[in-house]
C-alpha cells in the first residue's frame, strides 16, 4: 500500500509532463513540419480522423515514454542495474534509447524521431540524477 501511495503521484506527475510537452510542443512542431515543409513535395490532405489519430498517439505515447524512470530506478533500486555501470555506459545507453525512439517513433519522419529520442535521453539523465538519492 505504501508502494502504491509514493508511486502513483510520481506516475502521474511524469504521464502529464509527457502529455503537456507532446500538446504543446512535439504536435505542433510535427505538424508544422509535415504540413507546411512538405507543399513542395505534394499535396497536403489533412483529414481530422487521421489528425486525431495522430495527436492522441504522439500525446499517449509521450506520457507513456515518460514513465522511463520510473522503470530506471525501480531496476537500480532491485539491484539488476548498478547507476555506476550505467554511468559508465553512457554512450551505448544513448544508441540502444536512439534505436528505441526509432522504433516507438508515432510517425516515420525525422523530426519526430529526434525528439523522441533527446527526450528518452533526458529523461535517462534525469533518472541518473534521482537515482542517486535512493
Amino acid at each position: 500500500k505504501q508502494f502504491f501511495i509514493k508511486v502513483v503521484p510520481f506516475s502521474f506527475i511524469l504521464f502529464s509532463i509527457g502529455a503537456v510537452l507532446a500538446y504543446f510542443i512535439v504536435v505542433p512542431l510535427v505538424f508544422k513540419y509535415t504540413v507546411f515543409y512538405s507543399i513542395d513535395v505534394a499535396t497536403p490532405q489533412v483529414s481530422l480522423i487521421k489528425t486525431i489519430n495522430i495527436m492522441i498517439t504522439l500525446i499517449l505515447g509521450f506520457g507513456i515514454v515518460f514513465q522511463f524512470p520510473l522503470l530506471l530506478i525501480f531496476s537500480i533500486k532491485m539491484g539488476l542495474l548498478k547507476r555506476e555501470y550505467l554511468k559508465g555506459k553512457r554512450k551505448i545507453a544513448y544508441s540502444a534509447l536512439a534505436a528505441f525512439a526509432f522504433f516507438i517513433s508515432p510517425s516515420p519522419d525525422a523530426l519526430s524521431e529526434l525528439i523522441v529520442a533527446a527526450v528518452l535521453v533526458a529523461l535517462f539523465e534525469f533518472s541518473l540524477l534521482i537515482a542517486r538519492f535512493f
